[in-house]
Parts: C-alpha cells; sequence; structure tokens
C-alpha cells in the first residue's frame, strides 16, 4: 500500500515553525542488547507455560495407560473413581490451560480514518516530524475521543517487520494543545519506532505482558460453567469436580507468577524507553514544551473523568455534547482552583514504582529539564489549525464514540450544541454547589422536602412574610451541627441495618452465612431480626435531628419562595417574573418527588436482597426455596415500582429533554426493555432509583439557588455550610450497583473514560 503523501505545495504558514532539525543519536549495543534479553525471556515465559501443558497431558497419558488395573480391583465405583477421576481432572485442567492460549484481544476504541487529500496540512506536519525523528511515515493516520496519541504497527504481528504504522491522535489532544506541544505528542510516538529493532522488541514485550494479564485476570462461561456445578455438586461430583477446581486454580496461580516474572523484567527497559522518546519529544518542542504539555496533559485526563461523569448524569435526559473533544477541554477550563492545586500536588509527590512501565511524571519532567533543549518547532497556534475543518470531524467522531464505544441509540435529538451543553452543566455544579451552602452540607434525601402551590401564596403580608423569612432561616441555622452529626450516625447506622436485612433473606432462603459478616451474634433469622429491629430504634432516635431539620429547611425554603408572588418584595429581584414561571414548574415535582422518595428507600433495601439472591442462586443446594424468596421478593419490588409510578404520573418533567415535553413516569421508563423478566424488573427498579434521586437533588437545588437570590436581594444572609460526604441514600446507591454489576445487567453497564495514558 503506498504511504499516504499528499502533493507537493508551498510550506503552509505551521510548517514554517520549524527552524533548524534535531540531532538523532542511535541507542547503545548495551540498550538493544537489554531489550534482546528482556524480549527473549518474555518468549521464554509463554514457552515454560506450553511446556507445562505439554507435562499434564504426559501425565494424563501415563495414568490412562499404564494403571488400569486399578479398575478390576475393589469395588466397581471406587475403582472408577480412583482410575478416571485424574483423567476427568487432568483433561479439564489441560482445556482450561490452552484456552488462555487462545485468548482474544480486547476490541479496540472505534477511530475514524483521515484522507490524505483532505487533510493535506496535516499529513505535511506528520511528515516533518518524521524527517525530524527519523521514523517512517505512517501509511494509515485515525482519530478518535481518547486524550491520547499512539503509533504502532498497522496490522499487529503482521506488520512487525515492515514499516507498515498506523498514527492514532486523539482529539482532545487538538482541541487542548498548541502546536509545539502537539508536535512534541507525535515526535514522543515516532521516536518510539526511530528505535528501529528496539521498537519491534518492544512490542513483543507489552503484547506477552498484555497476554499474560488478561488470562490471568478475565473470567468467562468456561469459568462459570464450572464454578456453579461444582457448589450444588453431590459427594462423588465433590470428590472430582473440587480437585478440578484446584487445579485449574493452581494453573492461574502458575500464569500469576510466570506474569509477575514478565512484568517486572520488563518494566525497567520499557521505561528507559519512555525517556528516550521523551529525548526526541524535547529536541522537536523544547524542555520547556515538554514540562507545559505534561502538566496539560494531567490536567486533560483529569477533566475527561469529570466530564464522562457528567454524561453519565445527563443522558438521564437523553441529551449529550455533540462534540466529546470540545467538552473535555471546555471541563478542564472549568475546572475549580482547589482541583488543579490538588492535581499540581499529587503530581509533585508521584514516584516511579518498581513495576511501572512509565516513569512518574515528576522524574520525565525532571529528565526533560536536564536535557536543557530548545526545539526546533516553536510555533504556539491552535493544533486545531492543522485539521481542515476540526469542529466537523470532532463531532463526527463523538458520534462514532457514542455509538460504537458506548453502544448508546444517538439520534440527531440527542446531541445538543457543546458550547450549550457547557453552560448547561456549568449551571448545574453552580446550583450543587449554592444548594451544599444553602442546607449547610445536610441531606434532605432520607426526609424529602416537599413543597406545594398553595404553600407560596403570601399569607401575613409582606413584612410579616420577611420576618417569618428571617425566623425560618435563623431556626434552621440553629439545628445545622446537630443534623450533620445526625447525618453520619445514620450512615452508620443504615450500613449495619443493609447488611442485617441481606443476612435476613439469605438465611430465609437457606443460605448458610458468617455472623460476624453480617454483624450478627448468630447465623439465625432470630439474630437478624433482634439486629434489624434494634437498629431501627437507633435510627429513629439519631434520625430526629434530621427529621427536624428537614421541616426548618422546608420552611425556611417556603418562606423565601413567597416572597416572589408578594408585589412588592418581587420588584425589587430581577427577573421575579422569569423566576416565578421557574418554581411554578418545579415545584409540582418537588411535591410529587418527597413522597416517591419514601418510597424509593423501601425499594432499595428489597433490591439489594433479591440481587444478591439472584447472583447467589446457583451456590444453593435447594434451589426452589430460593426461588420461593426471590419471587416473593419480586412481588413486593413490582407492588413498589406500582406505588411510585402512581405518585408521579401525569407530572411535567421539569428540565428539557431530548423527546421534548414528557411526564415523569415516562422519565423512569428503562430505555430499553429487557424481554427477560428478571432483568426487565430490576431496570424498572434501577431506573427509578438511579433516576428520581439525582432528579429531586437538581429540583430542589435550583429552587434553593432561586430562595439565596431572594434572600440575598433582600439583604438576608444565606446559611454557610460546609460539604458533608455520605449522603445514606447515596451510600445505598453505590451497594447497590456493586451488586448488580456482579448480576450484569445491561442497563447497569459502566460508562467509562478511554484511558488517557501516552504509550
Amino acid at each position: 500500500m503506498p504511504e499516504p503523501r499528499p502533493p507537493a505545495v508551498q510550506d503552509p504558514s505551521p510548517l514554517r515553525g520549524f527552524a533548524g532539525t534535531i540531532t538523532r543519536s542511535r541507542p547503545s549495543v548495551l540498550y538493544q542488547l537489554g531489550l534482546a534479553v528482556v524480549a527473549f525471556v518474555m518468549v521464554l515465559l509463554p514457552a515454560i507455560y506450553v511446556g507445562l501443558i505439554l507435562l499434564a497431558g504426559w501425565g494424563v497419558w501415563y495414568h490412562a495407560t499404564s494403571h488400569f488395573s486399578i479398575l478390576l480391583r475393589g469395588g466397581a465405583w471406587f475403582g472408577l473413581l480412583l482410575y478416571g477421576g485424574p483423567i476427568v481432572v487432568g483433561l479439564t485442567l489441560i482445556a482450561f490451560m490452552v484456552k488462555p492460549l487462545f485468548a482474544g484481544r480486547p476490541s479496540a476504541s472505534p477511530a475514524m480514518a483521515l484522507d490524505g487529500e483532505q487533510e493535506r496540512l496535516l499529513f505535511r506536519f506528520i511528515e516533518r516530524i518524521c524527517r525530524q525523528v527519523g521514523a517512517p511515515l505512517p501509511r494509515r493516520v485515525e482519530v478518535d475521543c481518547a486524550v491520547n496519541a499512539a503509533a504502532s504497527f498497522r496490522r499487529g504481528a503482521a506488520s512487525l517487520f515492515s514499516r507498515d504504522m498506523t498514527l492514532t491522535i486523539g482529539l482532545p489532544l487538538v482541541a487542548g494543545l498548541n502546536m509545539r506541544q502537539f508536535a512534541g505528542v507525535l515526535a514522543h510516538e515516532f521516536g518510539h519506532f526511530s528505535q528501529g529493532a528496539g521498537m519491534r522488541l518492544t512490542y513483543v514485550i507489552r503484547r506477552v505482558n498484555g497476554w499474560f494479564f488478561r488470562v490471568v485476570y478475565e473470567r468467562d462461561r468456561w469459568d462459570m460453567a464450572l464454578e456453579a456445578p461444582a457448589r450444588a455438586a453431590g459427594f462423588w461430583g465433590f470428590l472430582v469436580l473440587y480437585p478440578t477446581r484446584g487445579c485449574v486454580f493452581l494453573s492461574r496461580r502458575i500464569l500469576w507468577a510466570l506474569m509477575q516474572v514478565g512484568h517486572g523484567v520488563s518494566c525497567f527497559m520499557l521505561r528507559q524507553m519512555e525517556y528516550d522518546a521523551d529525548r526526541y519529544e524535547c529536541q522537536v518542542a523544547g524542555s520547556v514544551a515538554f514540562r507545559e504539555t505534561m502538566l496539560r496533559l494531567v490536567e486533560l485526563n483529569v477533566a475527561t473523568s469529570a466530564a464522562y461523569a457528567a454524561l453519565s448524569d445527563s443522558w438521564r435526559a437523553q441529551r449529550l455534547p455533540d462534540s466529546l473533544p470540545q467538552f473535555i477541554v471546555g471541563t478542564s477550563t472549568d475546572m475549580a482552583p482547589e482541583v488543579r492545586e490538588e492535581t499540581g500536588r499529587r503530581l509533585a509527590e508521584s514516584k516511579t514504582g518498581l513495576f511501572d512501565t512509565h516513569p512518574c511524571d515528576t522524574d520525565r519532567i525532571r529528565a526533560a529539564e536536564a536535557l536543557d533543549a530548545p526545539g526546533v518547532f516553536r510555533s504556539t497556534d491552535a493544533a486545531s489549525a492543522l485539521f481542515r475543518d476540526f469542529a466537523s470531524l470532532s463531532r463526527q467522531v463523538t458520534r462514532l464514540s457514542y455509538e460504537k464505544d458506548q453502544a448508546l441509540p444517538i439520534q440527531d435529538a440527542n446531541l445538543v450544541d457543546t458550547e450549550t451543553y457547557l453552560r448547561e452543566t456549568s449551571a448545574l455544579r453552580a446550583t450543587r454547589a449554592l444548594s451544599e451552602r444553602y442546607f449547610g452540607g445536610v441531606s434532605t434525601l432520607l426526609h424529602p422536602i416537599s413543597i406545594g402551590l398553595a404553600d407560596l401564596q403570601p399569607l401575613l403580608g409582606p413584612d410579616a412574610d420577611l420576618a417569618e423569612l428571617r425566623s425560618a432561616q435563623e431556626r434552621m441555622k440553629a439545628v445545622v451541627n446537630r443534623a450533620r452529626y445526625a447525618q453520619k450516625q445514620q450512615k452508620q447506622i443504615g450500613e449495619l441495618r443493609f447488611n442485617a436485612e441481606n443476612a435476613l433473606v439469605l438465611l430465609t432462603a437457606g443460605f448458610a452465612i458468617e455472623p460476624a459478616r453480617f454483624g450478627l451474634k448468630a447465623a439465625t433469622p432470630g439474630a437478624a431480626n433482634e439486629a434489624i429491629a434494634t437498629l431501627e430504634g437507633e435510627r429513629q432516635q439519631s434520625g430526629a435531628p434530621l427529621v427536624e431539620y428537614s421541616a426548618r429547611a422546608g420552611a425556611r425554603l417556603r418562606a423565601a419562595l413567597r416572597q416572589l408572588n408578594s408585589p412588592s418584595r418581587a420588584r425589587r429581584i430581577a427577573d421575579a417574573q422569569v423566576l416565578q414561571e421557574e418554581v411554578t414548574r418545579l415545584v409540582p415535582a418537588l411535591e410529587v418527588l418527597a413522597p416517591a422518595l419514601l418510597l424509593l428507600q423501601a425499594l432499595g433495601g428489597k433490591l439489594s436482597p433479591w440481587q444478591m439472591l439472584l447472583v447467589s442462586r446457583g451456590h444453593q443446594a435447594e434451589p426452589a426455596k430460593v426461588d420461593a424468596v426471590i419471587d416473593e421478593l419480586a412481588g413486593e419490588l413490582r407492588g413498589l415500582v406500582g406505588q411510585v409510578t402512581c405518585c408521579i404520573t401525569g407530572i411535567s418533567y421539569p428540565f428539557p429533554h431530548a423527546r421534548g415535553a414528557i411526564t415523569l413516569d415516562q422519565f423512569v421508563k428503562p430505555d430499553a426493555p429487557s424481554h427477560e423478566e428478571h432483568e426487565a424488573l430490576f431496570g424498572e427498579c434501577l431506573a427509578c432509583l438511579d433516576r428520581l434521586y439525582p432528579l429531586y437533588e437538581e429540583v430542589l437545588g435550583r429552587l434553593a439557588q432561586i430562595a439565596a437570590r431572594v434572600e440575598e436581594t433582600l439583604a438576608l444572609e444565606t446559611a454557610p455550610g460546609k460539604d458533608v460526604a455520605g449522603a445514606p441514600a447515596r451510600d445505598l446507591m453505590d451497594r447497590l450497583r456493586e451488586v448488580a454489576s456482579r448480576l450484569g445487567p445491561e442497563a447497569l453497564a459502566a460508562r467509562r473514560p478511554p484511558a488517557g495514558t501516552r504509550a
């Protein structure tokens, strides 16, 4: 395949940023010899593993051919067990040892190939850097949405002895770096390939390391198929299946030991490869630009995590930004100062570990500064100027990432202009921060605030209503400290009760449990019921300040919002009519969400043990007994979902949604209902929990923001507060997700940001 060289044209202005050429140095003979030794060891380790397989096969063959006389001795069943058991165990062991040899590579993130004719300037830029570094020109250039860039063999091992390379560019890098920094990143990647044999040896090292990691830690249907029968088998099955599982465990420990040896042997040389590639980056972009780039990459990676968390939240309304690169860079720009300081502190304190494949950023920056290289490329224009139409390309790649990488059913209506989306997410963060301060860091999820439109009508006259607001504010402040302490107690009690209720369900289903693990005195239903009753009493007693606080916080909120309906007060408040209309839209949702959240607490308490039974059903010798409890809990869950739906039916969803005007009961319907009974019920329960809790916080937060604006306008001090982590309802959701991850319904598929570590 010919290299994609664009037609020769006069150097455009970005290419005039090159001033001179770099001095290339070949790796030392000792360095290349070290790589060769490491590569030899890495190839030898799988060979040792294959030798162990052959040894196990010889053992089975020797037993089968030399010990046939065992069948003629003793009883028929006993002789068959002694002769056939080792054969079954041995063949199963060999099968499980052979299986990793055919483990496939994980699927790569979706990428889009660029046309050299359409992206002439970019391809000329890449060609100039390749000439500077002495690396082969890539035959394929791809772009994706990772905060990363990578040069790789296009066809894997088939391209190992050719110049067939692929360059993959993460568009968030392009959006977040200037040309000088971007040129340095590309020089780093091509620097690996300028090493020739060294890069090929490194490819072997990385592939073997990756293979060991996958086969040691990944599990598949074979493993599950062996585990479930072993737990439910009778005596004779126990004698065969458990030794088999023991042998499989042994094979994995052997693989783990080989993996540790290979990883330890290769890490030092891999780190040297990174230092060598860093030297190319410094010579092209300069040591100062190298430091700037490393710091910028850390910021972009932190922003990526925050951006994907925001995407997870906004998908509840099926609205996503149309350009992930722009959104990630916008998120990094809007990063709080304290986050930047913490990121810088962690970077300064980072240290390189013995088993790290990359040096830590601090060591890399120190080595780059020691070079004191001025660099040969100086342009600081935006790197996106190298692309013909970067904005359009970003939108195309973003949609590909949503559809392929995250498996989302994207339609045009789901995509929102990124600038608009950034403003919305920034406003939402501000709302949450102000809500934390307004409510003094106390969560009202367990005792939700309810407000009706009738509660917001003026009662006593302007002056009396204002005095009531001042009084409500002071009364709320008076109990905030007790409420914070009570919230911590409720969290501890909630965890203990969560464990006790799970234990009770397991015991009812006939499982044997370790009482200490669940905080019980004995492994009996009576002990579990006693613990639950005790904890319920403690919950009610310690939760009294939270009940009082929610009542007082609700009174303050009502009194503040009531001012918007007072003509004399509303005249002093900017955009009072707009705020009043927003309150009218939000309050009906809050009014129905309050009773719905009380039902959600019961639903969450039932959902967790139900999930646990579904996961553990195959481990019980009496599945019928477990099924009876599962069916009983399923009936209760359906009833609770029905009650929640009744609470919210017909009430308008108060925020923008991809489907336009919808009601709350439509909002909580799963996006892709399952036809499997248990998965369908799980999806309905999770949709209620995962959407209504955040919706309550968002509605209440926006109302608190409006109330704070009213109070500020009327010269009333807003309540100071601090963040208090660990709201009990959020803890419950975290535990439900942990259990659900073992159940594995698609509704809970984790959306993770792409890796941002530079190769």
